[in-house]
Order: C-alpha cells, then structure tokens, then sequence
C-alpha cells in the first residue's frame, strides 16, 4: 500500500495522516515516520508505504511550499505547521490590541511567505470596557493602518450568532492558521469554524492510539464547505524575531521597506542617520508613526 498523504497531526511515535491520492477516502491513517526524515508537523505532504494499513510507514516529506516555525529554547527553529497560506493574526477589544504584536506575526508571516490578515475580535465590548482609547473609532483607526499597507482586515464577535462570518470569506481556499496572543478568544473562533473539534480529534486518537489532549501538537482540520483547512497550534501565542536580521524584519513592514531604498545611506538604520527617506516618510505622513516605532522596537530587541 502506498499514497501520498497530508500529516493531520504529529505525536512523535505515531502520525495521523489522511489521503490525498482518494478524494472519497476520509480514513485517517497511522503512520511512523521514518528516524531518518526531518521532524514532520500538520500540513505537511508526505509518502506513506507499507504492506498494509495497519503497518504504515512516513517514508518521504515532500517539499514544502512554507513553512511556519519558531525558535525554541536553544534558539533551534522549531517547525509548528507547514503549507500553510493564511495567517489569521487575532487581536481583541479585552484583553486590548498590541500593534507591535500585530507587527511582529505580520514580520514572521511575510518571511515565511505566508499572507497574513488582521481580524479583531470581541467588538461586543467596545460599549462596555473602560479603556476611553478602545473605541469605535479606534477599532476603525487600527484596521485602517493595516488596510493602508495592503493587508485584508476584519472584526468579529464570537461570542455571537453568525458573528464571525467575515472570517469565512477570508479563509475560503486557504490552509489557515490562527495567531494572537492568550485571551483574544481564539478558541471560540475555532468553536465557530469547527462545532465539531472534539469528535474529529477523538477520531484522530482512536486512529493513531495517542491521546488528543495534549497541548503541544498541532492539528490539522478540513473545512470542505470552504474548500480550506485550518491548523489548530498551541505555539502561536508570540513568535519572537531576535534571530532575524534588520533586513528580515524590514520585509515585514511593507510601508517602511517601499521608500527606504531612497535613503543616503544603504546601511541606514532608521534609527539616527541623515537624509533617512524612512524618517522624512514618517514625519510626512506617508509612514504611519506607529507602524515605525514598531519597527524600531523589533530592530532593537
């Protein structure tokens, strides 16, 4: 038996991978990775073979068109999710929006060459929170900034029927990932995308023999009706960008990285330097003043 599969979720001892040579084939397939392949994580292609089902062997990753990974703690980047093309980046009303985390996800996802929306949630509290700058119009402002660079933007409420429905159209086609830090209600807008989480994932652990409740593996669910998947990963919560170069995190600000080709200098740091066409732009009005102190807060870290 052999087909080429996409990894549902990787537990170490045993995969669960599905499918992708028989479209009417919903099985999900316990597979063992070879030693010799490179860690395999959700969304990954792979090569199954083995002389049956109940002996299935991971033999070979195919290539990846992205790859999605973050360092650990001796600072070795650490695959999380691979082939994805949507980075969901969720902020909220309570706990408030960061722009600077913002700006970070939107650094790893244009390195990673993975499109990256904004999307606001909770908006149902914009009338009750105490904070006077989250506002209405602040929440217009923020997506505004984001929208002027070239990213899609959206605010939902999960909390509430049909609330999150601006998502469906941004992640029809895409294999999505969700990203934002902890109390952004991430979870309810998976509940809103996928009401049935806990049957799929006790489906993957009667497959692979493995339990579903561990909080350090990365699922991968098909959304059919959207002709999309999204990978469910415990990792995404911030993704630090130390280990980046200037130019690396430059490729994140769209807006900054556009005019800073005029400056004097070609080692500019924006930061001091004379004739600085990225100052001069901030100072315009052409860059906005946050989206540049941002940057020089991640440049600096």
């Amino acid at each position: 038996m052999q087909f080429t599969g996409i990894v549902v979720a990787n537990f170490g001892s045993a995969a669960a991978v599905m499918n992708l040579d028989d479209n009417h084939d919903t099985t999900v397939y316990r597979a063992i990775p070879l030693k010799k392949l490179e860690l395999i994580v959700a969304g990954d292609r792979v090569t199954c073979s083995g002389p049956n089902r109940e002996e299935l062997r991971v033999s070979a990753l195919l290539p990846r068109d992205t790859l999605l990974a973050r360092p650990d703690r001796r600072h070795q980047l650490k695959p999380l999710a691979a082939n994805v093309t949507l980075m969901i980046i969720v902020g909220a009303i309570v706990p408030r929006w960061e722009t600077r985390l913002i700006d970070q996800f939107c650094v790893v996802a244009e390195n990673a060459g993975i499109e990256a929306v904004v999307l606001i949630n909770k908006t149902d509290l914009i009338a009750s929170t105490p904070d006077p700058e989250t506002t209405q119009d602040d929440l217009a402002d923020v997506l505004h900034r984001y929208q002027q660079v070239g990213y899609r933007t959206a605010s939902v409420n999960a909390t509430a029927a049909g609330g999150v429905d601006p998502l469906y159209e941004l992640i029809r086609g895409h294999t999505a990932v969700l990203v934002g830090q902890s109390g952004v209600g991430k979870s309810s807008i998976i509940q809103h995308l996928l009401p049935d989480i806990a049957i799929r994932t006790g489906a993957i652990s009667a497959a692979t023999g493995v339990g579903a409740h561990t909080t350090t593996v990365s699922y991968r669910y098909e959304l059919a009706e959207l002709n999309a998947a999204l990978i469910d990963s415990p990792g995404v919560r911030q993704f630090p960008v130390d280990h980046l170069s200037t130019t690396d995190i430059m490729r994140g600000f769209r807006d900054i990285r556009a005019v800073a080709a005029d400056c004097r200098f070609s080692n500019c740091s924006h930061d001091h330097e004379p004739n600085c066409a990225v100052r001069h732009g901030v100072s315009t009005g052409e860059i906005d003043r946050g989206r540049f102190d941002n940057f020089l807060a991640l440049t600096q870290e």
